[in-house]
């Protein structure tokens, strides 16, 4: 309550003793540096670390305040108890750090803030990670602002820059840290930039105070903690801020005090020795001035007399000073009692608020002046000495033998001697092991550049682990403190094994069956995982609660729903609007962060739930009814919360500071676009262009950069550790060969270094172990161990590996309790008991000292190093995805530009080059965030040539021939590696899959970059791990275990031998151009082309080429190619596309059920020999009817054909017996009677589990009654035609054949048991599967329908004939004597219809003798007539037309057998070209009936697309797979094959070219034809004109007759004559006529037709000059034409 009211002096008071009663309670007694992890722990959760941020958040104003003493000791002591709950306590530190733009704002006490702060940044490389840069930002501006006041902000900066556990810099820190200080350099560096060499000399005299002196080293300690990793940037500022004279002249000062000369030696270190400019073994020192070497021999001069002084010290007062050497803490640059390190606990001042001066004369001190300027020169010469002195001798000293170097060399072995002398004292009573090999590296260094012999190392050697055995005074202190806690700690690990089984129990098993009560053994949630969902009963009565169970509608069903989406928007609403300023408003947010979470959580669970019920194989098992069930239920729920509008109120959400928030808005969108749903994809795609949000791209973009900038920067920590590991191996190899005394010293002190940790772990009370992580652990725990690399060795002590797992065993507590689930892992261990096995102990990974020398053995850089996922940026991958799942073109296009929004993000681009960020470091912590990586680049680029052009521009290539080029991941799973390279391989496929103008060319672009040694390298592989054999080792003896990798390894192989077959595709010349390939890969290449087929698809009208894996040819039988050969409609191209797709999708159902049937070794053994059983029970027929033939014989008694005694038979009186010559025959009959009998029940029960009869489907019978009624067009006929076809493979119950095998069997059934006759029923058996017979049987039964309708009109018309012969002949009949009964119509009827089809009717049906009358010609007319009709009607017509019939049904088996052996050999199934177009194109024919255009490829391809998951299709998959939805077959390839792609082209020009030539004579030769016609109506017009103007008339001798027979053949115009005949006219003119071709056109006439007159010369001179236009006067009858203006003359009617 005193936290949210003004405070008074005496609640001041109060709040300060509480405040440092729980300081003191958050560390161990005397021991303020080691926590108390219990109490802290109890310290939060009783809230006390908000209370903390409560009471600093108070609005106070030193200035004005009358109580501004006591609120800033109150402060103090706040700060000082978030420093002491923050020391190793990540939780708490991760608290901090998410409230640090808060505690920014804290005044008064800047100096404790920024203490407090640097504890929550230290040895937590996470934070370091994920400070932002504008808090660095506000950081340099409080350092600005404060300056000397608060130089620990520059200490902050200092543990931000540098992560302390690792030791590495952070190069991004590093950065941002010097871009801040230089933009307020003024300020910041006043100490540099207002101060002379001579002032700040003053400084570190200590004349000018303590502050300036703490602000001076903090900034320089600072500047080289920033030039540490070879920035070439940063030390080029360094080296100009400092220059190296200024930094060797106060190293040489000896007024200056040397833990005051630490970080200038360090600054000049890094700035000036191991600089990036710096490379190679050995650099003189020319790089730097004259004058400078010079003090660098002075320094090196000084150095040596420092450590020679060291050396006496320690010697001479060892015994009393050695606990002052056991410190790991580094000495502090200014000393305060703050600073409790273990050398300065003796230090007592007069004001503990103020830190001790330099001027030891002014401070009241303990310890001797000595002891103190040793102790800090000792933390000098650790930090700053030895790596410097290290680097000169290995880098920089190199003399010349042809100058004189005397003095150097004098300076070097001087200072040589001081140092080993120096280490030889000190070896003997320092304990840390970092330090002890320091000193040995360092000594090494020196001791090989000098003149003095190796063994002047011998006395370091020997005084290593001298004496007495020294433990650490910490270690000890927490050992003692954990046997005083001893019953606390025990307790609290059986409250911590109460709270985990407490929490399991509750939560139920991880399974669907615990959660859902579903049987199903499926995990329900993978914990720990960003999609985790809630594990117990309360969480599943929401989801329920808000499920109206009762209703079926989806709308009804999650109506509830509703409410919980417009609470989305309240909740984004309220955080939106409302900004948190104190504790209340914070924890309202954090409460309605809450339930926003929780509401997401229960809307992903409405769908998760169902996802959860499907099977664990569901993706390819798409066509059974279970999981098409399921799917659509979870699209109903999907299409439901899209009508609610939680798209546009869950996407806001992405922008919530919480990233629980975020994550749970991405694992939302992941589960509303799970299985591609296209309407949350439109409606995400309609969200984005009309309200042109771009909070979803913004969050994207700032999450990929977040998690960018922490991979590189864990990156280069990795690089650094590995090449600080290399430099210490190259040291090593260095000594090894030079030096042997060096070798056994780091061998000693890495032995001690062992010990020392094991001994330290035993007694740590510091480790915590959460909730989280023990139920993770055991998760882990729970899954079975896939590596293969060979067992663990026990250790150095030769202990074997199960004498190891034994002493382990024996070292871990183990407490059991009900659960469900077995800790041992797998389904068998819960049946056999409820119990599971939880580790109590934490500290397992030290309590054995053979495990924790291994560990520190083969420490990593991973190991120290966290690559954890930033940014939750897997699962926004996995949305990237999912939006793009199904190849949805709209939303890809989108992702990769917005032109609607004001800004555009490029995500594909993004995305494309975040792979540059993590395919050069695959380990286990990277590898599945590549994978998702991958998966999400290859969804993008399906089908979307835009997209790839974008990835491949961002060189994608070069990152897969990087991964496919590493042989070894490290500490990667092989299912991991495995799915990797099937991501990459997918990946690849996507971007060359295509033949279209565009994507050619990226497809050849690709071919051109993608290393293709490495994709054989690769196919090889998985090959070799294919042949694997039982003496494999290593991967292939694990895969050859595990059958799910073989499959993986198996799809891999496939994959990549398909971009191999693609990349030939676009060049076949690679192998001769580029490649030399070995025989095995040879053999690999060939071995995955035999389980491979590839077929020609039409996408977009142009033609495609699809590489596919076949896994089983067998499931496609030889008798069903046989009927689909044989049996499809081969009418035209169109027709036996559609037919063969009707086959195809009954096959793919027959396959289908033929998996089932597969799936069980016993319907194996009886589908698999079903020829075998029938040729067995045929032969057994034939023997038995033999037998019966042999044996039987007729018998003049009645007597019984007994079976055998012990077969149980029917007592029937018989005419027949066996006969007594073969008394044992009966047994054999018997014999094999039964195995008939056996083996009859094995067909029928055969035929039913491979044909699987349905009973007959009456509503399809319905229908099919209704559509008979009604009237159809031709279209409806034909479409119900084809509907009514229905399955061509599907047998009913009351089929024939299911009819032949039931009578098939009982007729077993009664020969065996009855009498032996039955058995000749199974002579028949012979039909089957006999091809010739059974076409003859399809002969009779291909038109049984018009054969049973002639027969029955063939039986009414005899059943009229037999009421005729009972009415009119019946007496005729010759009675019982002859069988031919007529005393009734019945017995007529019978009696005509045997007699009247056999022929006897005729012979017998004759008029009987009248009494006393003999037989007339009266009494036989009608009996004539009746046969005479009966004759003609049934005998010659009825009968011939049913043989015609069956003769025509004969010719037209022939006719389609013919026709399809003419089709199978002359044109191609799928494009239908004849044969001859491949004769000079392609490769012949018959290879591309076999291998380009293979009707069964295609039907394989099919099965391959119903095997595959729809998100694993191709950009073609899918493409095929939606026309086949749709039922539309455009996609094969009809009249087109890429063989003849070149050969159409051309024949198209050439096409074209002839078309054009057929014009142009067209058009020439209707002008011909229009000339001629012209020709003839002007030659006309003149010889009538002749006739009347020349007088033709009244010529003697010519009369009227004749001339108008001539006026009528003149005056005939020929109507347009065809090509033909005016061709052949030409040819006779030309070959009659002697004249040129123009002649042709002038007028000729005989002389008896031409009369001459008057105008004859005119005429004549006209005629021959073509100058006819005066004709144009005259008519076509020659009159003269009529002007307007005179009327026309009245024609005289004799006038011709």
């Amino acid at each position: 309550m005193m936290t949210r009211s003004k405070w008074t002096a005496e609640q001041a008071l109060k709040m300060q003793t509480i405040l440092g009663e729980l300081c003191d309670l958050c560390h161990l007694p005397k021991a303020e540096e080691e926590p108390h992890p219990m109490n802290q722990r109890l310290m939060i959760s009783h809230n006390v670390l908000q209370v903390i941020f409560d009471i600093l958040a108070t609005e106070t104003d030193a200035n004005f305040s009358e109580n501004s003493a006591e609120i800033a000791s109150v402060l103090r002591k706040a700060v000082k108890l978030l420093r002491a709950l923050t020391l190793h306590y990540d939780d708490v530190q991760t608290q901090v750090f998410n409230n640090l733009d808060n505690l920014l704002k804290v005044r008064m006490v800047e100096p404790e803030l920024a203490l407090a702060l640097k504890e929550v940044f230290a040895n937590n490389q996470e934070l370091c990670l994920k400070v932002l840069p504008k808090q660095i930002l506000k950081i340099v501006y409080l350092v600005s602002e404060c300056q000397e006041r608060a130089p620990e902000f520059l200490e902050l900066l200092s543990a931000i820059v540098k992560v302390e556990g690792t030791g590495l810099a952070l190069k991004r820190n590093q950065t941002l840290v010097m871009k801040y200080v230089m933009q307020n350099y003024s300020r910041v560096a006043y100490i540099l930039e207002q101060c002379s060499a001579k002032d700040r000399m003053e400084v570190l005299n200590g004349n000018r105070g303590v502050d300036h002196c703490q602000y001076l080293i903090s900034f320089i300690d600072l500047l080289a903690t920033c030039a540490e990793g070879e920035n070439r940037y940063i030390e080029s500022l360094c080296q100009t801020i400092l220059s190296a004279e200024e930094i060797l002249n106060i190293l040489n000062d000896p007024n200056v005090e040397n833990h005051l000369k630490k970080p200038f030696l360090r600054y000049f270190f890094y700035a000036y020795m191991k600089s990036a400019s710096v490379s190679g073994e050995t650099r003189s020192l020319d790089i730097l001035h004259d004058n400078v070497t010079g003090q660098i021999w002075d320094l090196i001069d000084h150095i040596s007399r420092e450590l020679l002084g060291l050396a006496y010290w320690i010697r001479d007062d060892a015994e009393k000073d050695t606990v002052y050497f056991m410190s790991e803490k580094p000495f502090p640059k200014i000393m305060r009692l703050h600073d409790t390190c273990t050398l300065c606990s003796s230090l007592v001042a007069e004001d503990e608020t103020k830190p001790l001066k330099l001027n030891l004369e002014n401070a009241v001190v303990k310890m001797r002046e000595d002891d103190f300027r040793g102790h800090s020169s000792l933390h000098y010469v650790f930090d700053a000495v030895l790596p410097f002195l290290q680097a000169f001798a290995q880098r920089f000293y190199e003399l010349d033998e042809d100058k004189d170097y005397q003095r150097e060399k004098e300076i070097f072995d001087r200072m040589t001697a001081s140092a080993v002398e120096f280490c030889a004292q000190l070896s003997a009573i320092v304990v840390e092991p970092r330090i002890l090999t320091q000193m040995v590296s360092c000594l090494s260094s020196i001791i090989k550049k000098s003149s003095h012999p190796p063994t002047l190392m011998e006395s370091v050697v020997e005084n290593i682990g001298k004496g007495v055995k020294l433990q650490d005074t910490v270690a000890q202190m927490k050992s003692g403190n954990k046997e005083y806690y001893e019953n606390e700690i025990v307790l609290n690990t059986k409250l911590k094994t109460l709270a985990v089984n407490a929490s399991l129990l509750w939560g139920g098993h991880n399974t669907v069956r615990a959660q859902l009560k579903f049987s199903s053994d499926r995990e329900y949630t993978q914990v720990g995982s960003d999609e985790a969902l809630p594990l117990d009963e309360e969480f599943q009565s929401h989801v329920r609660c808000l499920v109206n169970m009762a209703s079926r509608h989806p709308e009804q069903r999650y109506k509830l729903a509703n409410q919980l989406v417009n609470g989305l928007r309240i909740c984004a609403t309220s955080i939106a609007s409302n900004a948190a300023s104190n504790s209340r408003e914070v924890k309202l947010r954090q409460e309605q962060e809450r339930l926003t979470i929780r509401i997401l959580q229960i809307l992903r669970a409405f769908m998760h739930n169902e996802e959860r019920k499907l099977p664990e194989d569901w993706e390819v098992r798409t066509s059974e009814f279970r999981v098409k069930k399921g799917l659509r239920t979870i699209a109903d729920i999907q299409n439901t919360l899209n009508g609610f509008g939680i798209v546009k109120h869950a996407l806001p959400h992405l922008a919530s500071n919480s990233s629980l928030v975020a994550k749970e808005v991405l694992s939302l969108l992941g589960m509303m676009l799970f299985h591609a749903n296209e309407k949350v994809q439109e409606s995400m795609l309609y969200y984005f262009l009309h309200t042109k949000e771009e909070v979803f791209f913004y969050a994207v973009r700032n999450r990929l950069q977040l998690s960018t900038a922490n991979i590189k920067e864990r990156r280069l920590l990795i690089s650094q550790q590995k090449a600080r590991e290399l430099e210490a191996k190259g040291q090593a190899e260095n000594l090894r060969a030079t030096m042997t005394l060096g070798v056994k010293a780091l061998e000693q002190i890495r032995q001690y270094q062992i010990e020392q940790k094991i001994e330290q772990a035993s007694s740590d009370l510091t480790r915590r172990v959460s909730l989280s992580q023990i139920q993770s652990r055991n998760r882990k725990r729970k899954r079975p161990t896939s590596s293969a690399q060979p067992p663990q060795q026990a250790g150095p002590s030769g202990a074997s590996t199960g004498s190891g797992a034994k002493n382990s065993a024996k070292s871990k507590k183990k407490v059991a309790f009900a659960n469900g689930t077995s800790a041992e892992g797998g389904r068998g261990g819960r049946a056999a008991a409820d119990t599971r096995e939880l580790l109590v102990d934490d500290a397992e990974e030290f309590e054995d000292p053979a495990a924790a020398q291994q560990q520190q053995q083969s420490g990593s850089p991973e190991e120290t190093i966290s690559m954890k996922d930033d940014g939750y940026i897997a699962l926004v991958l996995k949305v990237l995805a999912s939006i793009c799942d199904g190849q949805h073109f709209g939303l890809q296009n989108y992702l990769r530009e917005q032109p609607d929004n004001i800004k555009s993000f490029n995500i594909v681009a993004e995305v494309s080059q975040f792979i540059n960020v993590a395919y050069s470091n695959i380990n286990a912590d990277t590898i599945d965030l590549l994978i998702q990586l991958f998966s999400t680049v290859n969804e993008f680029c399906a089908g979307n040539q835009e997209n790839r052009s974008t990835v491949y521009d961002n060189k994608i290539i070069d990152y897969i021939n990087f991964i496919l080029r590493t042989a070894d991941f490290d500490n990667c799973e092989p299912e991991q590696v495995v799915e990797l390279r099937q991501t990459i391989a997918n990946l690849v496929i996507s971007l060359i899959e295509e033949n279209s103008a565009e994507a050619i060319v990226i497809a050849r672009e690709v071919k051109d970059t993608l290393d293709k040694k490495a994709l054989y390298r690769v196919m090889t592989e998985c090959y070799e791990a294919q042949q694997s054999s039982k003496k494999s080792t290593g991967f292939n003896r694990l895969v050859e275990e595990d059958k799910e990798l073989r499959e993986a390894v198996y799809s891999v192989g496939f994959s990549f031998y398909t971009i191999l077959a693609r990349l030939y595709d676009i060049d076949p010349t690679i192998a001769k151009k580029e490649l030399q390939i070995t025989e095995l890969q040879q053999k690999a290449f060939k071995f995955f082309k035999k389980n491979s087929m590839t077929i020609e698809i039409l996408k977009n009208d142009n033609l495609q080429k699809i590489h596919f894996r076949v896994k089983n040819k067998n499931v496609l039988r030889e008798e069903l190619k046989e009927k689909l050969k044989w049996n499809v409609d081969r009418t035209s191209p169109s027709t036996k596309v559609r037919d063969f797709m009707d086959w195809t999708k009954a096959i793919l159902k027959d396959i289908q059920y033929q998996k089932k049937v597969l799936s069980n070794p016993f319907t194996i053994l009886l589908t698999r020999f079903w020829l075998i059983w029938n040729h067995c029970a045929t032969l057994t027929a034939v023997i038995l009817n033999i037998l019966m033939l042999i044996g039987i014989e007729s018998s003049d008694t009645p007597t019984t054909l007994k079976p055998h005694p012990w077969i149980p038979a029917l007592e029937v009186n018989e005419t027949a017996r066996w006969k007594d010559d073969y008394p044992n025959l009966h047994l054999w009959m018997d014999s094999f009677s039964l195995l008939l009998m056996v083996l009859s029940f094995i067909i029928l029960l055969a035929f039913f589990v491979a044909n699987h009869p349905q009973l007959p489907n009456v509503r399809g019978l319905f229908e099919r009654l209704r559509r008979m009624r009604q009237k159809k067009t031709e279209d409806e006929e034909e479409f119900s035609d084809t509907d009514s076809d229905g399955d061509k493979l599907s047998v009913s119950l009351f089929s024939i054949p299911t009819l032949y095998y039931i009578i098939f069997f009982f007729s077993a059934l009664a020969g065996t048991f009855y009498r032996p006759y039955f058995f000749a029923f199974h002579l028949l058996n012979i039909v089957n599967n006999n091809q010739l017979l059974q076409g003859v049987i399809q002969a009779v039964t291909m038109n049984g329908l018009s054969l049973i309708w002639v027969s029955v009109l063939g039986i009414a018309i005899m059943y009229l004939f037999s009421v005729i012969a009972f009415a009119q002949f019946r007496h005729a009949f010759p009675g019982p004597n002859n069988l031919m009964f007529c005393r009734d119509l019945h017995q007529c009827f019978i009696s005509v219809l045997r007699f009247g089809l056999i022929g006897d009717l005729f012979d017998n049906l004759v008029p009987e003798d009248a009494a006393g009358e003999k037989r007339s010609f009266d009494s036989f007319l009608p009996v004539a007539i009746f046969h005479i009709a009966f004759f003609i009607l049934i005998t010659t017509v009825g009968l011939n037309i049913i043989f015609g019939i069956i003769v025509d049904t004969f010719s037209e088996l022939r006719n389609m057998k013919w026709t399809a052996e003419v089709d199978m050999r002359d044109n191609c199934f799928i494009c239908s070209r004849n044969s001859y177009d491949f004769e000079h194109h392609g490769m012949g024919f018959d290879y591309h009936v076999r291998q380009e255009h293979n009707m069964w490829a295609y039907i394989f391809f099919f099965i391959h697309l119903e095997d595959t998951a729809r998100n694993d299709y191709t950009s073609l998959d899918l493409h095929v797979y939606k026309l086949l939805a749709e039922e539309k077959y455009d996609f094969f390839p009809l009249n087109r094959a890429l063989c003849l792609s070149a050969k159409d082209e051309d024949s198209t020009d050439s096409k074209i070219d002839e078309l054009l030539h057929y014009v142009k004579n067209l058009v020439s030769h209707q002008k011909k034809e229009e000339a001629e016609r012209k020709r003839w109506v002007e030659l006309n017009r003149q010889r009538k004109w002749q006739r009347r103007v020349m007088g033709g008339a009244g010529v003697p001798g010519h009369n009227r007759e004749s001339s108008c027979e001539d006026e009528d053949n003149f005056l005939s115009i020929p109507r347009v004559a065809s090509y033909r005949q005016l061709n052949q006219e030409a040819k006779d003119r030309q070959a009659t006529s002697s004249r040129n071709s123009e002649d042709d056109y002038k007028l000729t006439m005989s002389k008896e037709d031409l009369i001459q007159g008057p105008a004859a010369p005119v005429v004549e001179e006209a005629a021959a000059e073509q100058h006819l236009g005066f004709l144009d006067e005259y008519d076509e009858d020659g009159e003269p034409r009529r002007r307007p203006e005179q009327p026309a003359a009245p024609r005289n009617e004799d006038q011709p």
